[in-house]
């Protein structure tokens, strides 16, 4: 059995059936794959794609049990590949991170130049997604470690530890009608007030979006979101261009950073987020990888973490 065949064969899938972005994917010319992929069927005897001319259009149902399986064996390779680095050097090599941009831009730079002090020579990939997306990657064995909300906590093939608490705040140019109002009494502002203005919060992809809405549900409130965003910096921009009041994170605001804007407290509107380190099961990781989460949470909610992640 050709494994290089069965590589072709799980990035077509990744890629929705796009040979052309699968051959990309692997640094190889389209024709070189289509080759490949009809030779495993023929080593194989069966059909494993449905074509329409010489496009893939679907999977059929013996192929679909081929790709389990063949999903199943690289997931088991790459655990021999990650064997064999560790015992080959265990300070060497690469840590992917799936990350939001919150979490890139305002919790992971004290931990990363930490974790750079103690290994210099491991090269970190910072990759910044939706929590859907990083759950996808960390199954896929495209990130190492994933951090995000709370949709990363029981998501399917991943394994998880609380990492800190967050709340909202609503962020304003500093003369704000809000601030005037309610920057020395934030425990006075109500739903009903951020309302009067327009939003410029997370996009729908974020569990703390989810929050938001349904608060504002829970009050009969329909607030206008002017600006929908995945990055907190972004969202901050509009608010300085006073196109309406900002939602955030309230780590992602900084009052020496973000001059001429002021951040009100509003954790009694909200109820507190999660934030989540999450890691794929069943994958060997290297050493390094448990040794930025134990920066993160400590070492024995890492061996929590590790046990729970081989036992699955």
């Amino acid at each position: 059995m050709n494994i290089q065949r069965l590589r072709y064969l799980r990035e077509i899938a990744r890629r929705n059936l796009n040979l052309t972005a699968a051959a990309q994917a692997l640094h190889t010319s389209q024709p070189g794959v289509s080759r490949q992929i009809i030779e495993l069927e023929e080593e194989l005897g069966i059909q494993i794609f449905v074509r329409k001319g010489r496009r893939l259009v679907d999977i059929t149902e013996p192929g679909q049990r081929v790709l389990e399986i063949t999903n199943r064996l690289l997931f088991e390779l790459d655990n021999l590949s990650q064997v064999a680095a560790e015992h080959e050097n265990e300070a060497i090599g690469t840590l992917i991170i799936g990350t939001t941009h919150t979490q890139a831009r305002y919790k992971l730079p004290n931990i990363l130049q930490q974790f750079r002090q103690d290994y210099p020579r491991v090269t970190i990939k910072i990759k910044q997604g939706t929590p859907e997306q990083i759950a996808h990657w960390l199954r896929e064995g495209q990130a190492d470690l994933g951090m995000a909300s709370e949709s990363l906590h029981g998501a399917q093939g991943l394994s998880s530890k609380a990492w800190y608490q967050w709340s909202h705040v609503v962020v304003t140019p500093s003369d704000h009608l809000l601030q005037q109002r309610f920057s020395t009494r934030p425990q006075d502002i109500k739903l009903e007030d951020i309302a009067a203005f327009p939003l410029l919060t997370y996009d729908t992809a974020f569990a703390g979006r989810t929050e938001i809405n349904h608060a504002f549900a829970q009050k009969g409130l329909s607030p206008e979101v002017a600006i929908s965003a995945l990055d907190a910096d972004v969202i901050k921009t509009y608010i300085r261009a006073r196109m309406g009041v900002g939602l955030l994170a309230q780590m992602a605001y900084d009052p020496q950073t973000d001059s001429g804007l002021v951040a009100i407290s509003c954790a009694h509107l909200f109820s507190p987020r999660t934030a989540y380190l999450a890691i794929a099961n069943r994958r060997i990781q290297r050493s390094y990888v448990y040794a930025l989460l134990d920066l993160a949470i400590g070492k024995a909610e890492v061996l929590d973490l590790r046990a729970q992640a081989l036992a699955q």
